[in-house]
């Protein structure tokens, strides 16, 4: 039968009917440690470790030949006594190893600050790590586990490809309506895992996936997090992050000409990638509060993301992805730059104060609906424009479908309350388009 270890005064070793050796009761942190030997000189009966923490136990003398496992804030040693030497001592010598190969969690310290001391020290370990025993890679990843609460950081510099960082916890969203024609988005649940900036976090590694952190500061004097542009080819990965700042989210740095990025189901707070670069990647699921993608020429994919009313000029530089199902105010998506040639597919374009400018893609089962006093709704860049299926609405003098050259365009089964420009010339024979000049959604 196996023992069953209780908090007794003393130890009672026994022997079975096949002379096996057990024990049948051990003392909390005494040394029970000790393994007895048969006839044969073979280790018999169970080795039970005593556990001390680097710290409080460091004076601690375990006995010669005790098992001992000592533990710091996020990792473990393990050692024998001899009988004479201090835990502190012990431990000079040897190596930290975490108790998996390919996950290190931080470990909580009392307050916030010692969590954030934790953090990047728990991080500094997992660079070291070779998950199975071979170097990291993109199939052979290690993780840094974040537990919830909160971590004061003065900066953390993510620097090594193939390590995840995982916090606990998600973003879900609400809506409300604010004013006539705005349906808002609004962050209801945060990630549990707050890390609570006195500076940025510098993400120079080009494969990296981060999901359940809130990025936080209540500063404006440095961007949140800062991102390195690639020269070509990997991909930085945000899942179920919030970044929540007064002044800029996300910037970037680096010579590189692209920023690869991933985010999905992200609450962004603050001006997000707002500086002259390349954009590829993926936004889906998002909520925006401030400008994101601004000035930059993006390539890539939105995906059912809405801007937190009244956040406007995102993706306002060169379009040339894909937006769909998702909602834009004021300014968004005019292009400040080169001409966008990009597709609009089932988005709601809303009180805005100008026309969408400096169009040359496509729009597919659209609203857009401009309030700037005798604003134009579309104006057009070239000839290469489609619109289908969508109700435009321009103000006063304005026209639906405007060009200041002429151009040749396609549109058809819209519903516009203004005519297009005379030098807008549509291509489409018999396109059903209704005019009318009382239409109206709300």
């Amino acid at each position: 039968m196996p023992s069953i270890y209780g908090l007794v005064s003393d130890i009672n070793i026994v022997s079975d009917a096949i002379y096996m050796y057990h024990l049948n009761d051990a003392i909390l942190n005494e040394p029970n440690g000790l393994p007895l030997l048969n006839s044969d000189a073979h280790l018999i009966g169970p080795i039970i470790p005593r556990f001390l923490n680097q710290t409080t136990d460091s004076d601690v003398v375990p006995a010669n030949g005790e098992l001992v496992v000592i533990s710091d804030s996020y990792q473990y040693k393990t050692s024998v006594g001899d009988g004479e030497t201090e835990l502190g001592n012990i431990i000079s010598g040897i190596e930290y190893v975490s108790t998996d190969s390919s996950v290190v969690t931080v470990q909580k310290g009392a307050t916030a600050d010692e969590n954030g001391t934790n953090l990047l020290a728990a991080y500094a370990l997992c660079k070291t790590l070779s998950p199975g025993g071979s170097a990291k890679s993109s199939s052979n990843r290690a993780t840094l586990k974040i537990p919830a609460g909160n971590y004061n950081i003065s900066g953390w510099n993510i620097d090594t490809n193939y390590i995840d960082v995982e916090g606990e916890g998600y973003c879900t969203f609400n809506y409300s309506v604010p004013d006539v024609g705005v349906e808002t988005p609004y962050l209801v649940v945060w990630p549990k895992t707050r890390i609570i900036c006195s500076g940025s976090t510098n993400i120079s590694a080009a494969a990296v996936n981060i999901k359940g952190i809130q990025f936080y500061t209540t500063s404006t004097s440095f961007p949140l997090v800062v991102l390195t542009k690639q020269s070509f080819g990997s991909l930085v990965s945000f899942y179920n992050v919030s970044f929540i700042s007064n002044g800029t989210a996300c910037d970037v740095t680096g010579a590189g000409s692209v920023i690869y990025i991933s985010c999905d189901s992200c609450y962004i707070k603050g001006d997000f990638l707002s500086s002259t670069s390349i954009t590829k990647g993926l936004f889906k699921n998002c909520v925006f509060y401030d400008k994101v993608a601004y000035q930059t020429n993006f390539y890539g994919l939105v995906d059912n993301c809405h801007c937190q009313y009244p956040a406007d000029e995102c993706f306002s530089g060169k379009m040339s992805g894909e937006i769909r199902n998702s909602t834009f105010y004021s300014t968004s998506l005019n292009s400040n730059t080169l001409p966008s040639n990009g597709t609009l597919y089932n988005c709601r374009l809303l009180k805005r104060t100008d026309a969408l400018k400096n169009w040359n893609g496509k729009i597919y089962d659209c609203v857009i609906i401009v309030e700037g006093t005798d604003k134009n709704c579309i104006e057009l860049a070239g000839s290469d424009c489609k619109i289908y299926d969508s109700t435009l609405i321009a103000n006063g003098t304005g026209y639906s479908v405007y060009a200041s050259d002429v151009v040749t365009t396609r549109v058809a089964g819209c519903i516009m309350n203004k005519n297009m420009f005379s030098d807008v010339s549509n291509l489409i024979d018999t396109p059903y388009n209704i005019i009318d000049s009382d239409v109206t959604l709300w």
